[in-house]
This record gives structure tokens, C-alpha cells and sequence, in this order.
């Protein structure tokens, strides 16, 4: 975080396993975040628990960040039925 916007976002660890589900997530939802400054993104089809994963951890991130002695007031509700993209695992 610089000057109140998010500048990038790093995965440096992760417990995740079979890439074909989680690599989808991991390319998409940092920069969707950053594009739009939000935590509202769409989540990734066939790999739903990986993106509510990365922008949980997003929001942990950022309500430890400090901006001028105040700590960024984030909003960490994510409705994960609301973005089911078009996969074959769609309800």
C-alpha cells in the first residue's frame, strides 16, 4: 500500500495444491484487485475457495497496513455464491 492504493500483491506462501484448480485465481484476483482498488472482484470459476482465499487474505493484509497512524477501514464481507462465472460447477 502507497499513498492510500494497493501497488501490488505478492502470494509468498500458500497451501494449496493441484494447480489446475488454484493458478487461475492467483493470476486473476491480485490484479483485478489492484485494477479496481476494491475487494469486490469476481471470483474465479473452478477455483471459487482460492480466490475468496486470496482476497481474505488481502483484507488481513490491509487492516494491519498503517497510512498515516490510521489503520484502512476495510470491508471483508464476500458473498461467494454471488460470482459463479460459467463452469461446470455453477449452482
Amino acid at each position: 500500500v502507497h499513498d492510500n492504493s494497493i501497488d501490488s500483491i505478492e502470494i509468498i506462501e500458500h497451501n494449496e495444491q493441484r494447480e489446475s484448480y488454484f493458478l487461475p485465481a492467483f493470476e486473476s484476483i491480485p490484479s483485478q484487485i489492484i485494477e479496481g482498488q476494491s475487494l469486490e472482484v469476481d471470483t474465479v470459476s473452478g477455483s471459487t475457495y482460492s480466490s475468496v482465499g486470496i482476497v481474505n487474505a488481502v483484507a488481513d493484509a490491509l487492516s494491519d497496513a498503517l497510512v498515516s497512524g490510521e489503520i484502512i477501514p476495510v470491508e471483508t464481507e464476500l458473498n461467494v455464491n454471488q460470482n459463479q462465472g460459467k463452469g461446470r460447477n455453477r449452482h
